[in-house]
């Protein structure tokens, strides 16, 4: 993560494997979004009409708001985010022998690297649930805290061996594809592994790996700006039945930290992880899309 000077829109795009019809289909209709977005969904799909996500996988597990345009194969609506009311507006449009789903969440008059950030890993998440859903019938990596209090703790299965899964998490150039930005790593107990991130101007992440077994397991500890001192984390790798499953575990916070926010922040990331393993494409910047309507902001 570094620090950009844009905190009012995230943009994100993904290609998938299926019909614009059946994308949009699992973006409007209730039923669908319930498989691979929220457990529990509410949705009047009209200009004016509510909505409501709620459960385990919805961040402050539940957000509601107002769909503000609809439109074939085009959505936008308002939600709240933080105490900030934002606009999602998005695009679905055919792309080869299947589609593109543009994510563009505006964030009016946002100046916090935090607002934004989530609203990234939000983004991202969401499209790759979305991609999971279509082309493999289950979301790609669901955003549920699976751990006891003061532990995230979040799984992906990928379709790939466990020496390229293992790869992905040790060698720096593969480490930059889906996580870092300049990530350093010197593999054995004590010696620094780094994901290149700052925080205005401030080294955040990890700085050097506690313990490893090789193939298997390591732990990094962790620092970034405003969290408790002294969490850890943890990276499992196992395989069965030709498939490779990741479980991290960032323990160790206190009842003041944003557990929520890191399960949706891993989540994006273990989900960048497995489309990057198996060979597929990873969520997008972009492309630059015109500033949403003024009447979606009002």
């Amino acid at each position: 993560m570094t620090t950009q000077a844009d905190r009012t829109r995230v943009i994100r795009s993904i290609d998938i494997a299926a019909s614009p019809e059946a994308a949009y289909d699992a973006l409007t209709r209730p039923e669908l979004l319930a498989q691979w977005l929220a457990e529990e969904v509410e949705l009047d799909p009209r200009v004016g009409g509510r909505f409501r996500f709620s459960g385990p996988s919805v961040l402050e597990n539940e957000v509601s708001g107002a769909v503000v345009l609809i439109a074939p194969n085009h959505f936008a609506f308002s939600r709240p985010l933080l105490g900030r009311e934002t606009v999602v507006d998005v695009r679905v449009k055919p792309e080869g022998s299947g589609c593109r789903v543009q994510w563009d969440h505006s964030l009016p008059g946002n100046e916090k690297d935090y607002d934004w950030y989530i609203a990234m890993d939000q983004a991202n998440l969401a499209l790759y649930n979305l991609r999971g859903f279509l082309e493999e019938g289950r979301p790609a990596c669901p955003a549920v805290n699976t751990a006891e209090a003061g532990t995230v703790r979040v799984t992906v299965t990928a379709d790939a061996p466990p020496e390229d899964v293992w790869a992905a998490l040790t060698v720096p150039e593969k480490m930059d594809v889906f996580l870092s930005n300049g990530a350093k790593v010197d593999l054995r107990v004590g010696g620094e592994y780094t994901y290149g991130w700052q925080e205005n101007g401030v080294d955040g992440g990890p700085t050097r790996l506690l313990d490893l077994d090789p193939g298997r397991r390591l732990v990094t500890d962790w620092f970034y700006p405003g969290d408790s001192e002294g969490t850890q984390v943890t990276w499992e790798v196992s395989s069965e039945g030709g498939k490779t499953t990741v479980t991290l575990t960032h323990s160790g916070f206190a009842a003041t930290d944003d557990i929520p926010g890191y399960v949706h922040g891993w989540a994006a990331f273990l989900g960048a992880l497995k489309a990057m393993v198996e060979g597929r494409n990873l969520v997008r910047k972009g492309p630059a899309l015109p500033p949403p309507a003024k009447r979606l902001l009002s």
